[in-house]
């Protein structure tokens, strides 16, 4: 090859490498854990919360798992903000049912939900998005689930 030849190409091959990169870091930064609750649950993130784990799948229809540790203060507050209300009924436990399998792998049975509250909301985007709350009885430990349609 000449050596023109040679720069040009070793010059689209480092453009070609960066632009992968950017694409990639924009990818991660996306899918941070952090990144996604400030734009699915709430921003900004309240001060105690600690986000343990993330499930999230997106397709068509996409789903968001997190599991939280908050104070007892913050989840009043964002129960207060997002408008949950709490599953009492036969019915409306019926629907907890439906949504374990999502988060299974997060505790070990379904008897386990009997040792947590639940409480659902619906948001009014466009789309419908079905929102849970799945927190401990202290109000210290638990699951947001998110499920846009």
């Amino acid at each position: 090859m000449r050596p023109l030849f040679r720069s040009a190409f070793l010059w689209i091959a480092v453009a070609l490498i960066l632009v992968a990169s950017c694409i990639a870091a924009s990818f991660w930064w996306a899918n941070r854990p952090e990144t996604l609750f400030r734009r699915i649950v709430f921003d900004p993130i309240p001060a105690s919360v600690k986000i343990l784990n993330v499930d999230y799948v997106s397709r068509r229809e996409w789903q968001a798992i997190f599991h939280v540790q908050l104070s007892p203060t913050d989840f009043e507050f964002l129960r207060a903000v997002k408008a949950y209300r709490q599953l009492e009924s036969d019915s409306d436990k019926h629907a907890v049912g439906l949504i374990y399998p999502l988060f299974k792998t997060m505790l070990p049975t379904e008897s386990a939900l009997a040792n947590y509250e639940v409480f659902q909301a619906f948001d009014d985007h466009p789309q419908g998005t079905l929102s849970y709350f799945i927190i401990d009885r202290r109000h210290s430990d638990g699951f947001i689930i998110y499920i846009r349609f």
